[in-house]
């Protein structure tokens, strides 16, 4: 007989749940997750258990796995959904619940410059109805361009002061 976790079996009946091969045999077995009552051999316990990749499907049971976006992939199948690139630095950005590099997500966000096609990362400048750096703006419009974020700020600080009262005995308009 065999003991396992307290308990005694005949070693002919200490077996693969699945496949019945005899674990003593293989020198080793795997229990099944949250405890239980059932062993495998490591062949049956990675078919019945492993994670499936969730770009190919196919159940990982050998090599690297990544683990992002509360999904588990092979290691070879974790990479930008359009371009298929892997992720340098292991940077990976997500929108529409897919994972992306740097550049297609800066693509799909709407963050490229009109004039250069470079990514916006800091401060955007929306003229005319179009997304620029700072610079790009400036130099195609040959005027000075404020960022959206110091355009918010005016239009904010100008409401406020046109919400203040103008003094004793001026109507409101």
């Amino acid at each position: 007989y065999v003991n396992v976790l307290g308990r005694r079996f005949h070693v002919t009946h200490f077996a693969c749940e699945d496949c019945g091969i005899p674990l003593y045999a293989l020198g080793g077995y795997l229990q099944a997750p949250h405890g239980g009552e059932k062993f495998y051999c490591q062949r049956d316990y990675l078919q019945r258990f492993s994670p499936s990749c969730h770009a190919c499907s196919v159940q990982i049971t050998s090599g690297e796995m990544a683990v992002a976006l509360g999904r588990t992939y092979h290691s070879d199948c974790f990479v930008c959904s359009i371009c298929q690139s892997p992720f340098i630095g292991d940077v990976c950005y997500e929108h529409d619940s897919q994972p992306l590099c740097e550049w297609h997500w800066y693509i799909q966000n709407g963050l490229l410059c009109t004039e250069c096609g470079g990514i916006i990362k800091n401060q955007c400048v929306l003229t005319r109805g179009k997304k620029y750096h700072q610079v790009c703006a400036e130099s195609k419009y040959g005027e000075s361009a404020i960022t959206i974020e110091e355009a918010r700020r005016q239009l904010k600080a100008a409401k406020s002061s046109a919400l203040q009262p103008l003094g004793p005995g001026v109507p409101a308009a």
